[in-house]
């Protein structure tokens, strides 16, 4: 017991002096892009999912979640708008306002904090997936450039800006073709054919 501690301190204490120790060769161009790309990437996240969603914008697509959500938390009714006047409409099934209802029990400011921060991370693991579906590494120049090209596009920035579930879709949508190109049986829907 002791030794095969001894030995494990011993393997992870060579694995730290083998990375913080001088470079003996020039970067690759790989390691160089990533090392440029990583900042980017994580400054135009949180530029997105902070600066730019706690500023708010024209229109407020997390408004009438929060009041419907609030109104099923009170036993009231939910789908009570007027049509002619009320913009934007609440339009999410009575499945998604259950999957929303926990939202209802904070105030609204932490309300909207957590959504933009559930779909951001959303969108983070539909990168991290999308790269893994490609078959190239997490610590790749792709996820770098893949995050930052991501959190670049107008789509992106309107869902966390006008605080609305697209990024908790995509997650959704990156892990059923996930599972669709597995090519393992028990991922798909039906059951094997049987022999004979």
């Amino acid at each position: 017991m002791y030794g095969a501690d001894v030995a494990a301190l011993d393997t992870i204490q060579t694995g730290l002096l083998k990375a913080f120790r001088p470079r003996s060769s020039p970067a690759s161009a790989a390691t160089v892009l990533r090392s440029a790309l990583w900042p980017l990437a994580l400054l135009s996240i949180i530029h997105r999912s902070y600066v730019l969603s706690s500023n708010g914008y024209i229109t407020d697509d997390f408004g009438p979640v929060y009041r419907a959500v609030v109104n099923f938390k009170m036993g009231w009714d939910i789908y009570n708008e007027h049509l002619d006047y009320v913009d934007p409409h609440y339009l999410y099934p009575p499945g998604g306002t259950l999957l929303m209802a926990p939202f209802g029990y904070l105030p609204v400011f932490a309300s909207h904090n957590w959504f933009v921060a559930f779909n951001a991370i959303a969108i983070i693991v539909a990168a991290c997936l999308l790269v893994r579906l490609f078959n190239f590494a997490l610590t790749s120049v792709a996820l770098p450039a893949l995050l930052l090209a991501m959190f670049c596009t107008e789509s992106v920035t309107n869902t966390l800006v006008f605080t609305n579930i697209n990024g908790c879709v995509l997650l959704a949508e990156v892990l059923f073709f996930r599972w669709l190109l597995s090519g393992k049986l028990r991922d798909q829907c039906g059951r094997a054919p049987s022999s004979g």
